[in-house]
């Protein structure tokens, strides 16, 4: 007989799996991002005391490149461990996603991206920790469109209530604020699908070592907000990605009382 695939189970299961992965991450990464301090602030002072037309000074720019790619890998681990420090502020989260869209247009030829959005609740987050979030969902979306296709976003209120197969016993809040991309791309197995949020997974060729890590930061940073995500897609018919954030304490409350 076959395996029945339950989303509430995985949902337990993946959360589980993601707390041990992101304690051993975390730890990891913040012992990495003091080194790499070390070695950037000793690579600056040597920077300082050679003079441009050294032979050694176009070396040192190129390892101080790769230091920072390194810092960026660290950055990437402790965003998915949910111990980034956030400077969280009340949002506009239709503005926001514009500005995100505009980016991502202007850099990605043949794909369509409609814009669905509906007045929202204020949100209290860090802005420039859920833009990449988007961009980076946005660039997962374009990379499953080889040569063009259409990339919906949208956005609308909606409540803990109406998330009962994501939204756990630990909800804090009544109120949320729903963010979906849709892409008309090749769609996921549901292998990939129960693993895409784990660090360094990937179905794309290692070239690069920040690869697999996108989508891990992505779930971390969301989680880090009090948020939810959710992951429908099917081979051949494309992926949406449910993004739900907190709306502002004060929009809860209202929406509480009306309960």
């Amino acid at each position: 007989m076959a395996e029945k695939y339950s989303k509430q189970e995985n949902q337990v299961q993946q959360k589980e799996k993601m707390e041990a992965i992101g304690t051993l991450a975390g730890g990891i990464a913040h012992r990495f991002n003091n080194i790499i301090g070390g070695i950037i602030g000793n690579i600056s002072l040597m920077r300082l005391e050679i003079d441009p037309t050294h032979h050694h000074h176009e070396r040192l720019l190129k390892v101080e490149k790769e230091i920072q790619r390194m810092a960026k890998l660290a950055s990437q681990l402790i965003g998915y461990a949910r111990q980034g420090r956030y400077n969280v502020k009340t949002v506009d989260l239709n503005e926001m996603v514009k500005s995100s869209v505009d980016d991502i247009t202007k850099s990605r030829n043949g794909i369509e991206i409609r814009l669905k959005l509906k007045d929202v609740l204020p949100v209290e987050l860090d802005l420039n920790q859920i833009k990449e979030v988007l961009q980076a969902v946005l660039i997962n979306a374009a990379e499953a469109m080889p040569e063009d296709g259409v990339i919906t976003v949208k956005t609308r209120n909606t409540a803990h209530y109406d998330m009962k197969s994501i939204c756990d016993a630990e909800s804090k809040n009544n109120s949320y604020v729903l963010l979906a991309i849709t892409d008309t791309g090749i769609g996921m197995d549901l292998e990939t699908l129960k693993r895409i949020f784990e660090p360094f997974f990937t179905t794309k060729e290692m070239r690069d070592e920040a690869i697999g890590l996108s989508l891990a930061s992505v779930y971390g940073i969301v989680k880090g907000h009090d948020g939810y995500i959710d992951v429908e897609s099917e081979k051949g018919r494309g992926t949406t990605f449910k993004i739900y954030l907190p709306a502002s304490e004060e929009n809860d409350k209202e929406m509480s009382k009306a309960d």
